[in-house]
């Protein structure tokens, strides 16, 4: 493993980027070379770079529900990306490479084929996306987090989700004071329109997505809560866990 070179492609959401970052430190600390495959205009092109890992951003699109030019502009962004994609493998010829989910893993999972290059992939969620959906029929090894999610003849092992920090411990707390609100790394839209409007005074941690955290500020505003903290995303999940008596959370990854 110390003379590998492996790229891993993960993106979109953090619910592929985190599990993604706890492999990537873990085959680190076995003296692999690791680079990533993501979106260049994803989030994880400023996550990853943060974790010291070299990030190569491709264009990519989704193919659903497009109306005729918008479906056109997204096969030219695809093509566009797998051009770049090739040239990646041309420069790094990883010897591994592994998909966690996201258009770029897509892209890089095809690629992967074409230079005849050993492709695993993992899924996060109890049901595979379109990516994991179709690279598991070509990969040479699938991992799920949860038992059942590719059909039986994928033969995929079942380990859990990857978890990047350190949980810290802590004792069961005697009243529920501190609530965590987390919506996913993208924020859930109807979490961050309900618990604003909670009429019992509580100190709140509330990660509410970048795209409504002006909006969920302004609730809170109004709210009968002044011991909130509000972040479009955090950072250190263990500090977060720690603090909560409760967590309210959608059932992501």
């Amino acid at each position: 493993m110390s003379s590998k070179k492996i790229l891993i492609m993960a993106g979109g959401t953090g619910g592929h980027i985190f599990p993604a970052l706890a492999i990537a430190k873990e085959l680190e600390s076995k003296g692999a070379i690791i680079e990533w495959l993501g979106g260049v205009k994803g989030m994880e092109s400023t996550l990853v770079p943060d974790h010291g890992y070299r990030f190569n951003g491709v264009y990519t699109s989704g193919l659903r529900g497009k109306n005729p030019a918008t479906l056109f502009k997204a096969i030219f962004l695809l093509s566009f990306g797998l051009i770049q994609t090739i040239l990646i493998f041309i420069r790094f010829r990883p010897h591994k490479v592994i998909g966690m989910g996201g258009y770029a893993s897509g892209v890089g999972g095809i690629v992967s084929k074409i230079f005849f290059t050993s492709l695993t992939i993992h899924e996060q969620n109890t049901i595979p996306g379109t990516t994991n959906k179709l690279l598991s029929r070509m990969a040479q090894k699938c991992f799920q987090a949860f038992d059942n999610t590719f059909h039986k003849d994928i033969n995929a092992v079942t380990t859990g989700n990857p978890i990047l920090f350190t949980p810290i411990s802590k004792s069961t707390p005697d009243a529920i004071k501190n609530i965590l609100i987390l919506g996913g790394s993208l924020g859930a839209k109807k979490i961050n329109q309900t618990i604003p409007n909670i009429k019992t005074p509580l100190s709140i941690w509330h990660q509410t997505g970048s795209r409504h955290l002006t909006e969920v500020k302004a609730l809170y505003a109004d709210s009968m809560h002044s011991d909130v903290k509000i972040e479009a995303f955090i950072d250190n999940m263990a500090e977060a866990y720690a603090w909560a008596d409760l967590v309210i959370s959608r059932a992501g990854a």
